[in-house]
């Protein structure tokens, strides 16, 4: 869930590793067991996690361009920022 106060958005981008496809079932099968490794524990997820104040706030139409945005990306264990 994204949620926008004002001039700040908070929230959490949560996606399920284990359902992700690129429609090839051998890179699949290969992306999912040797780079994410998503069968240990904790790594069958990545979550984008967005919180911190904005130049302009998001307008009711939800027509909004994150032109700035920056979040912690936690992927196979590891966060870092990502813009």
């Amino acid at each position: 869930d994204i949620v926008s106060m004002g001039k700040s958005l908070h929230g959490n981008f949560i996606v399920d590793l284990k359902a992700f496809t690129t429609d090839m079932d051998l890179r699949d099968e290969h992306m999912k067991e040797k780079y994410l490794e998503v069968g240990k524990k904790d790594f069958n997820k990545a979550t984008l996690a967005i919180g911190q104040d904005i130049a302009n706030p998001i307008p009711a139409n939800g027509s909004w361009e994150p032109n700035d945005l920056k979040g912690a990306l936690t992927l196979h264990g590891i966060t870092k920022e990502v813009p």
